[in-house]
């Protein structure tokens, strides 16, 4: 059976929006023993019994609108016993894959990523759940900064690409927010999913699992650390405090951390935003959830 990491690379590389992608010789190679062991099959040529080897490997379950990408390794001289040399014709990789946009697409996202979560939580010292919002003026200036990014095509976007948009601007907030959380002294590790707010912009909810005793996640810290040092627009400089002299710090709205009680009730809290719509989005510490064993749901997702 594959390694869970190995599937999840491969199928990452399927979604790619090109339908052929030409990839080393060696490469497709090794991710067709990899798709062998783990439920593919070789299509014989119809008309050609020699022809190189064409693996098909089916990824996309109970998906209603799967798509299909191949992976067409290129050919490469070898040299045969240190003499001769020939000619070592690529492999194909052919994979089947989600669409992530169905009904039962969205329901194997929501399994998935709940396992995930209560695993996590479960062996975390302590888990926080907290949800940051924006305040009106950062709202507008999110906006204002994403218009001038793109310019005149911003009212050509879908409602989907927009909110993608804004979430690319409002994520390096959050990662901010993460890193100076760490800078604090506290050790975790984190689940964030975005989701669309009735307004049309976004707004965050997060997962923090203390892996640490001796290093824990302090609320006055969370709540601390959701907000920016303010930077004057005219001079690009930080504004200070006129009293102390520091640097003015702003907040970028509320911020509402919690310690979860129950494993399962929160997983599932999380896991519903990703079940309502493609547009939810997520992201997480590398490498979360992955040291459960791989089932067969796993490998096609």
């Amino acid at each position: 059976m594959a390694n869970l990491r190995e599937v999840r690379d491969l199928a990452k590389l399927a979604r790619s929006m090109r339908r052929r992608v030409h990839r080393p010789s060696a490469d497709v190679r090794a991710a067709t023993v990899v798709a062998l062991q783990s439920g593919g099959q070789i299509v014989p040529h119809p008309f050609i019994p020699d022809a190189p080897q064409h693996v098909a490997w089916d990824l996309a379950g109970d998906c209603v609108a799967p798509r299909v990408n191949d992976q067409e390794g290129r050919g490469h001289f070898e040299a045969w016993w240190g003499r001769e040399v020939r000619w070592q014709p690529g492999r194909t990789l052919s994979l089947k894959v989600r669409c992530r946009q169905c009904r039962p697409c969205l329901k194997a996202r929501q399994k998935f990523w709940t396992r995930r979560v209560v695993d996590e939580t479960v062996r975390a010292v302590r888990t926080w759940f907290v949800t940051m919002t924006f305040a009106p003026e950062v709202r507008f200036r999110l906006l204002a900064e994403t218009r001038q990014r793109l310019g005149a095509s911003w009212d050509n976007l879908h409602p989907r690409e927009q909110h993608g948009e804004l979430i690319r601007s409002a994520g390096p907030l959050v990662t901010r927010f993460l890193k100076r959380l760490r800078r604090s002294g506290a050790a975790f590790r984190h689940v964030v999913v975005v989701e669309l707010h009735q307004d049309g912009f976004p707004h965050f909810h997060l997962l923090l699992h203390e892996v640490d005793e001796l290093r824990p996640v302090r609320k006055a810290a969370i709540e601390g650390e959701w907000g920016d040092f303010f930077r004057d627009p005219a001079t690009g400089r930080f504004k200070k405090d006129e009293k102390t002299g520091k640097r003015l710090f702003v907040p970028h709205g509320i911020i509402r951390p919690r310690l979860v009680k129950d494993a399962r009730g929160s997983a599932a809290y999380i896991a519903k935003y990703l079940g309502k719509s493609a547009d939810a989005r997520i992201r997480a510490s590398r490498g979360y959830g992955e040291f459960i064993e791989a089932s067969d749901q796993d490998l096609r997702f």
